[in-house]
């Protein structure tokens, strides 16, 4: 009888003994290291096992793998082709070709005849737009509106102001008669120069051709093709 208790008195001593410490004589857990801890090899998890974390004193604790989330609306961009996971690709179909479930959730984000069709356009965050609204141009033509206020002009210059002299015969100028032919022509010998007056300032008008051919230019950036995405739900 008294082996059986010196026994049973010894396994509960060793129970009690059970806390293991590492670099600390006072272990609080059942393994309390204070130190570096190096986990060279775990076996594969799998997605119904939990994650382990430490809290911020150092205690390992085990937690649920949360799980990535979406909520109904959200957009993502993707290499994919077609609908996954509750993902739908905005392509412009009517809504009654979807799932019941997400025509449900498409009418609740005003979808209520088509998805919006996402070919072509950039996303924007609306301003004054309701959403799923439409604008922009890839291409623009530039009017006399668009340039800024400007004036052509051109003029030569206005230093064109001349005179011209001439030599004019007159028989009644003062001056000395040489002589005359038998025949009753005068001879004269004595002339007056005259000038003109210096009025002939003028300036020209340019006439400038006309050139473009109105030719539109694109405004769409540099940018790589992917498809996009709406989820509505599994």
């Amino acid at each position: 009888m008294k082996k059986i208790v010196l026994v049973a008195f010894l396994a509960s001593g060793v129970y009690a003994k059970t806390q293991v410490g590492i670099k600390t004589t006072s272990p609080t857990k059942i393994l309390d290291i204070n130190g570096d801890l190096r986990i060279r090899v775990l076996p594969q998890g799998s997605t119904s096992q939990s994650l382990l974390i430490t809290d911020v004193n150092g205690n390992m604790l085990q937690m649920p793998i949360p799980e990535i989330s979406h909520s109904p609306g959200d957009i993502k961009d993707s290499y994919a082709t077609t609908d996954h996971d509750g993902w739908y690709l905005l392509n412009g179909r009517n809504i009654s070709t979807l799932t019941a479930t997400a025509n449900a959730v498409a009418i609740s984000l005003n979808f209520n005849t088509t998805l919006p069709d996402f070919s072509g356009y950039y996303a924007k965050a609306a301003k004054n737009e309701s959403l799923s609204a439409a604008g922009g141009n890839a291409s623009y033509t530039l009017t006399k509106q668009n340039m800024p206020n400007f004036a052509i002009s051109g003029s030569t210059l206005g230093g064109g102001s001349h005179s011209h002299t001439a030599t004019d015969r007159t028989p009644y100028g003062a001056g000395p008669i040489w002589g005359h032919a038998t025949d009753g022509t005068v001879n004269w010998a004595q002339s007056t120069t005259r000038t003109t007056s210096s009025n002939g300032a003028h300036t020209h008008t340019l006439s400038l051709n006309s050139n473009g051919s109105g030719q539109a230019f694109g405004l769409t950036p540099a940018f790589l093709a992917v498809n996009t995405f709406v989820y509505l739900g599994l």
